[in-house]
């Protein structure tokens, strides 16, 4: 009788301590780490592909991309958009056209997870050709005038949840029809 009390009260003491320690873990501020793979294993660290840049975009076949506050009129160059078979970046032309008419390109990927986030790989002005960024890094997306147009491809059309809304036709299809990936009507 003796040691089956000393059993519950050492199993008691354990499960107490074994959840401080938890608790302890768990106080610790979350911090993004950009080295993790959000939407692999929990082992796994993130590794990007090679990129080759697409080419130049011309002005016809652009879909316009509403953003919401913008400066700027936005387009998505449909032939560029891609999802990386090993990363899983959204890779995209974005053309951003001034009132006045000047124009900026600019080649980028959009990793999701949570929080987004995107990198520059290459910009260019009106007719081209790109010009490669070095040493860019990966950025937050935040939504905010600066970010719209991220934040709307990130929120929108590209992610859903943690992990990419779909292949790259699926993705050029709600940008064409203005669909949420949310919405499971835009599976095509």
């Amino acid at each position: 009788m003796q040691m089956r009390v000393l059993g519950v009260v050492l199993g008691g003491m354990f499960a107490v301590l074994a959840s401080a320690s938890v608790r302890a873990a768990d106080d610790k501020p979350w911090q993004y780490q950009p080295d993790f793979d959000y939407q692999g294993s929990a082992n796994a660290k993130w590794q990007e592909q090679g990129v080759t840049l697409p080419a130049y975009p011309g002005t016809s076949g652009l879909i316009p991309l509403q953003v919401d506050n913008a400066h700027f009129d936005y387009f998505v160059d449909p032939e560029s958009v891609s999802v990386g078979t090993h990363d899983g970046v959204v890779r995209y032309t974005l053309v951003a056209q001034s009132s006045d008419g000047a124009t900026n390109v600019f080649y980028e990927g959009i990793r999701c997870g949570s929080p987004g986030m995107y990198k520059t790989y290459a910009f260019g002005t009106g007719k081209g050709p790109f010009q490669s960024m070095t040493g860019a890094d990966w950025r937050p997306i935040r939504p905010k005038i600066a970010d719209g147009f991220r934040f709307t491809l990130y929120r929108y059309y590209f992610c859903s949840g943690t992990g990419v809304a779909g292949n790259a036709k699926a993705l050029v299809n709600r940008l064409k029809y203005q669909t949420d990936p949310s919405d499971p009507r835009s599976e095509n």
